[in-house]
């Protein structure tokens, strides 16, 4: 069998070599173009993958669930540049370690003065109180120290921290009679906390990621060396100058701690306090909250200096404190567990599973440390 001439074919049809090779263009054409579709949309993937696992850069504030600052985790040499560096890094560690040093003090120093104390004032009825008040108020306030530090300048913040508890000081330091003492205890230790929550969040935000660790370290040292040396001072200036000086020694060092924050530290733009409103800030302090824990706590305290001093056991007076305790801090659980996002403690802003998982175990961890100071503090009335 001949082949089909094909020649001929096109000699007598010049058309038919376009019409059959139409739908051989066409498809070409559509292959390309779904081609060109399918390479554009892996190039967007691989651009999204690769955004997506990229390392987190951050000179911004982040602020955690429940409240608390986090400080910028870049690490680049412009974002380094932000932080204090050299001689203004070295003085404002040295400021906040001294902070840390007069607040930690306070807590041990009194113990060895007490002695001296109650010779002054001629009675031994308010002995437990010149502890107490410092340590109750130092844990009932942390928690609104922190939703201030949020809220409000860092710097500025952190310096009326130092000036309540300066303020504190010298209230003790003159104080006439014995619940003078006891006034200016509470409004030390309420100073104290903010001391004590301001200075980890300033070196947080004044030292480079790399070296945060290290400089928290030496704010964390002054802990244990003022311990230390806290009943050793007290029993020092009381046998040898006056209890007073217990006191009055916080003025100079704080002083010098203020103007080191003054001069050397400015916040860094990652610092800048969250925007609200005046009633909402408010509302974040929690002052409703606090005042039923410090009433609760103060009814536990007298409850032990009554009972088995001046009370009985079964008496209405240490009956009726008992109850007025229980019934404050379960108004007080109840409150915190209704407040949301507001609460104090983070147990009560969530609910927590009966079994801890990696996500819960922040919040139960961070409960332990707000419980504790108020378990510890109770127990040295």
């Amino acid at each position: 069998m001949d082949a089909p001439d094909h020649t001929q074919r096109l000699d007598d049809d010049p058309d038919a070599f376009d019409k059959s090779a139409t739908p051989t263009v066409v498809h070409s054409q559509t292959r390309s173009a779904s081609a060109n579709s399918l390479n554009k949309r892996l190039l967007e993937m691989h651009q999204e993958k690769d955004t997506s696992f990229a390392p987190r850069r951050s000179t911004e504030l982040d602020t955690k669930p429940d409240g608390v600052l986090e400080p910028p985790t870049a690490d680049t040499t412009s974002d380094l540049d932000e932080y204090p560096s050299g001689i203004n890094l070295v003085f404002i560690v040295v400021a906040l370690i001294l902070a840390i040093f007069l607040a930690s003090l306070d807590m041990t120093i009194v113990a060895t003065a007490i002695p001296k104390i109650t010779d002054e004032f001629g009675g031994i009825e308010d002995v437990s109180w010149y502890g107490a008040a410092f340590f109750m108020a130092n844990g009932g306030f942390q928690s609104s120290w922190g939703k201030a530090y949020k809220y409000f300048s860092l710097k500025w913040t952190f310096l009326a921290a130092v000036f309540v508890f300066e303020l504190g000081s010298l209230v003790c330091g003159a104080a006439p009679t014995s619940t003078a003492l006891i006034i200016g205890r509470a409004i030390a230790g309420l100073g104290a906390a903010g001391l004590g929550t301001g200075a980890y969040t300033i070196i947080a935000f004044a030292s480079p990621p790399a070296k945060r660790a290290l400089y928290t370290g030496f704010v964390g040292v002054s802990y244990g060396v003022a311990s230390v040396l806290g009943p050793l001072l007290g029993g020092l200036f009381s046998d040898h100058a006056t209890w007073r000086w217990c006191f009055y020694m916080n003025l100079p060092i704080g002083a010098v701690s203020v103007l080191i924050i003054v001069f050397f530290f400015h916040a860094p733009a990652a610092a800048r306090p969250v925007e609200a409103t005046w009633r909402e800030k408010l509302l974040q302090m929690d002052p409703i909250g606090v005042a039923l824990v410090m009433a609760a706590i103060i009814c536990y305290i007298l409850c032990l200096q009554y009972a088995g001093q001046t009370e009985a056991w079964n008496s209405s007076t240490v009956i009726g404190l008992l109850v007025g305790f229980v019934l404050l801090y379960v108004a007080f659980a109840a409150w915190e567990y209704f407040q949301g996002e507001r609460a104090m403690l983070v147990p009560f802003a969530q609910s927590v599973s009966a079994v801890p998982t990696p996500s819960s175990s922040p919040d139960l961890t961070s409960s332990s440390s707000t419980t504790c100071p108020f378990i510890s503090r109770a127990s040295m009335v």
